[in-house]
């Protein structure tokens, strides 16, 4: 028991299910913002290859501002096209079954089943697992929210040097 009375194994459980939770949330931004800014993003060259405006047309200032604009868009949608990209980790020890992509790796059927059996067989199994899982899903969860803030702060100055190009 810790001093706040849960044991580590409730405790790296909750944390878990939190983390998990978390990871949900980070990916329904990210795939939400990529679905928006890519409207966004087909809007405008509709209007271009509609024929009803050309970046060209602008003046020399305001045309490398609209390019610029252009090009941190890209990186915006590239950032969360990453963050949406799945991560599955490193398969962390040969032969053990405590994460999807370690079961994966085994060679077949009974090498599965042997790995889970050894898995459960270990005192300190479940524990280690969720502690390895937490480790792994956490780490994903902190790379995903990085890159959702990149995309934002460089689809904000995308945005800001595309709209001061077309009406300054």
């Amino acid at each position: 028991m810790t001093p706040g009375g849960g044991s580590p194994e409730a405790l790296a459980q909750r944390l878990l299910d939190e983390t998990r939770a978390e990871l949900v949330r980070a990916d329904a931004k990210a795939t939400t913002l990529f679905a928006v800014m890519g409207l966004a993003i087909g809007a405008v060259l509709a209007g271009i290859i509609g024929g009803r405006w050309d970046p060209t047309d602008l003046s020399l200032v305001r045309e490398m501002l609209w390019w610029t604009g252009c090009g941190l868009a890209a990186f915006s949608i590239a950032c969360l096209g990453t963050a949406i990209f799945p991560r599955t980790g490193k398969a962390a020890s040969p032969g053990r079954a405590r994460y999807f992509k370690e079961v994966h790796a085994l060679k077949d059927e009974a090498a599965v089943q042997t790995a889970v059996r050894e898995e459960a067989d270990r005192q300190d199994g479940a524990f280690e697992r969720e502690i390895n899982q937490l480790f792994a899903v956490s780490g994903i969860v902190v790379t995903k929210y990085g890159l959702i803030r990149r995309a934002l702060v460089l689809y904000g100055v995308a945005l800001t040097s595309g709209i001061t190009a077309v009406l300054v």
